[in-house]
């Protein structure tokens, strides 16, 4: 059964290094550095009025399945599911667990291509706000 969690310790190393590598592959990315990118992450974790939610399996709760960084179900920071587990509907698990519904405005910072691919399908609307981790 899928658990969603608060993050211990040793859960931000992996959500570094994963936001770090998905998010440097986004167009509006390159050539923004590791320090840039890690750092806006890290800003953002840092504001108490950003969450950060684990899902795992409650056989192995160790073993981050997803994450994701948010607001509120109207902003997105990002979500990220690991790549053996893609496809698998995890992302969208996460996203209903925050409140993210059919037909809502989604707020995000980075938009990935990926994401906008899915959005339309699943009844998102994705609007780009780079300003949102800033805030």
């Amino acid at each position: 059964m899928l658990i969603f969690r608060e993050p211990t310790d040793s859960d931000y190393a992996l959500v570094v290094d994963s936001f770090w590598r998905s998010a440097s592959s986004v167009p509006s990315c390159h050539g923004l550095g590791r320090l840039i990118l890690v750092g806006m992450l890290e800003k953002v974790i840092a504001n108490p009025a950003w969450n950060v939610t684990i899902m795992a399996d409650d056989g192995a709760p160790d073993e981050i399945l997803c994450w994701a960084v948010y607001r509120k179900p109207t902003e997105l920071f990002w979500l990220s599911v690991k790549p053996r587990y893609s496809r698998l509907g995890f992302a969208r698990s996460m996203l209903e667990y925050i409140g993210v519904r059919p037909g809502l405005d989604l707020y995000c910072p980075i938009l990935p291509p990926y994401l906008l691919a899915v959005a339309g399908k699943h009844g998102l609307k994705l609007h780009h706000r780079p300003y949102l981790a800033l805030t």
